[in-house]
């Protein structure tokens, strides 16, 4: 008999109240640091990342009692012996093993074409990174050779939903875009029907990568062939050197919390902590652009993504 899976409804329910509102549009610089610290010190940033987690009745594996899926938040309540005591956005209370999950989470400024990567309130990795073209603004729809201006970079509060190791830019990591955040002003507009719609809630609900085929564009990833932040040249992903790609891919797992904002967050202040940056080394930037002048026919999934 299937256990019963614990679902959140929306993946952000419990992880941080006021993120929801602080990535809703550009100027919210305070909304956006009341967040920030509302996801490092109220609610913590632990995830269930990488498989399904069990969840048990008691700190052993004899009585299950539930599922939670990667990228659902919790809240750690007490250790006993390799077991952690957690409680589930919607209130569920068990055991889960300690492997189960991650504290990492990932913030992307595209002001300051930077990616930072924390454990807990801890600064691990300062990477910098290139996004799409057209660096103003947040995704509305798919971009094209035509319209190049809406190859742009999303903004808001996703998850890694997929590690891809054979990504024609080196390795990618995937976000669960467009989220209902996203859909519904894509509704709004007449871009997409109630349909897809439903289809990009339900996505979200259950923790699956959402319809990347609709009009408001998909495949949006970290990648590599990045030439650290030098230029924008993606079709809405984020690019970092291949090292860099290496580094985040040991850290992050699917179900990873990602918030992309368009302003400098006073990180430091916040979180205490400095990583020095190597200095960027020349790189050709038009061999990457070139890299992207393919027939728009072209199915991004067939060369692992790469934004559209």
């Amino acid at each position: 008999m299937k256990r019963p899976v614990v679902h959140a409804r929306r993946w952000v329910l419990g992880l941080c109240g006021l993120v929801w509102l602080c990535v809703s549009a550009a100027g919210q610089v305070s909304s956006d640091l009341s967040g920030l610290r509302q996801m490092v010190k109220k609610n913590g940033t632990d995830v269930v990342a990488g498989e399904v987690a069990v969840l048990f009745a008691r700190a052993d594996s004899t009585q299950p009692i539930g599922e939670i899926e990667p990228g659902e938040p919790v809240h750690r309540l007490i250790h006993r012996r390799g077991w952690v005591r957690v409680r589930t956005a919607l209130g569920s209370v068990g055991y889960v093993r300690n492997t189960a999950l991650s504290n990492v989470w990932i913030y992307v400024s595209k002001n300051e074409q930077m990616v930072y990567v924390y454990r807990g309130h801890t600064l691990v990795e300062k990477l910098p990174a290139d996004f799409g073209r057209s660096i103003k603004g947040d995704k509305i729809r798919r971009g094209s050779l035509a319209e190049p201006e809406h190859w742009r970079t999303p903004e808001g509060l996703f998850y890694i939903s997929k590690k891809n190791p054979y990504s024609r830019f080196y390795k990618a990591l995937v976000l669960n875009y467009p989220t209902p955040r996203h859909a519904a002003r894509g509704l709004k507009s007449g871009l997409i029907s109630r349909w897809q719609y439903a289809d990009i809630v339900k996505a979200q609900m259950v923790f699956r990568n959402p319809p990347m085929n609709t009009p408001l564009g998909g495949w949006i990833e970290f990648h590599g062939d990045g030439v650290r932040g030098r230029a924008n040249w993606t079709w809405g992903c984020v690019a970092l050197e291949n090292d860099d790609v290496d580094k985040l891919w040991e850290l992050a797992e699917v179900g990873t919390p990602v918030l992309i904002g368009p302003y400098a967050p006073e990180l430091q202040s916040l979180l205490r902590r400095r990583v020095t940056v190597r200095q960027p080394e020349a790189r050709p930037v038009e061999s990457l652009i070139d890299k992207l002048q393919v027939s728009s026919a072209t199915s991004p999934a067939s060369f692992g993504g790469g934004g559209r």
